[in-house]
């Protein structure tokens, strides 16, 4: 358009990655939006909105502004547009009215390829589930989906998530395997969950460490493997882990194996 001659699209990348801290001139993005340029649209939104994704006050003139700009930028199939009107439509005061069409934005997000929507999805149905009254049910196997949605578009936090939401599901599908009973869906779901769990943990998260230590000393989607569950646990300790350390801690000061000290420890594991 020649309309922003400040704005290239390496400061918009920038900004779509939520690290820039560039200051653009508002009467040449207003100019800009006005004409449809979404990039301007969603700079202004991000301007105009109160980053406190507390309780979003959907009817507040002040806040108004800001919530069309988004929601024009949403509409013309911006992905991170999408997932913060779909966010502000959940977090929103009037949240009977709001929740559900918040979740269709954030779909639409996620179906554009942005990861941190299929991790926001995934955590509303573990924490909330599909009963948008005043009871809500967890939905544990629709949780695992967008956190998996996510995984596959690159989300360290989603690996991490698909990891803890399905552990325990792991652990018995192990089980059957190892009693040879266990089904093609067992070995995919115990295979998969040890995949996200060692993306995760490869990123350096001490929780999913943790996991992939126990992960390694009893076999789970893997060759079992003693010496690298103990090379987990350290590196777990070292980034801050309090399970890793206690583990640890049981092997130096009480002079139990490692498999011992593991096997006190193993109910903690999340």
């Amino acid at each position: 358009m020649g309309v922003l001659p400040r704005l290239g699209q390496k400061e918009y990348n920038h900004m779509m990655n939520e690290t820039t801290e560039t200051a653009f001139d508002e009467a040449v993005l207003l100019e800009a939006a006005q004409k449809g340029d979404g990039r301007a649209q969603h700079l202004l939104a991000t301007m105009d909105l109160d980053e406190d994704w507390g309780c979003y006050p959907v009817n507040d003139p002040e806040f108004a502004a800001g919530l069309e700009w988004v929601r024009k930028d949403a509409d013309a199939g911006n992905p991170v547009s999408q997932y913060q009107y779909g966010e502000i439509l959940i977090w929103a005061c009037d949240i009977e009215k709001t929740m559900k069409d918040g979740l269709e934005y954030l779909k639409r997000s996620c179906a554009n390829g942005y990861a941190k929507a299929a991790l926001e999805l995934g955590c509303l149905y573990a924490d909330i589930g599909t009963d948008w009254g005043d009871v809500f049910y967890p939905d544990v196997d629709e949780a695992a989906k967008w956190y998996e949605r996510g995984a596959e578009l690159g989300s360290i936090h989603a690996c991490d998530r698909l990891g803890e939401q399905l552990y325990r599901k792991a652990i018995e599908a192990s089980r059957r395997i190892n009693a040879g009973a266990g089904s093609e869906e067992d070995t995919a779901l115990v295979r998969r969950v040890f995949e996200g769990t060692k993306k995760a943990a490869d990123a350096g998260c001490p929780c999913p460490m943790t996991r992939l230590a126990f992960m390694y000393a009893d076999g789970m989607g893997v060759e079992r493997d003693e010496g690298l569950a103990k090379e987990c646990l350290l590196a777990a300790e070292q980034c801050g882990s309090d399970l890793a350390t206690q583990c640890i801690n049981l092997v130096v000061r009480s002079g139990l194996s490692l498999a011992e000290a593991m096997d006190r420890c193993r109910d903690k594991v999340c």
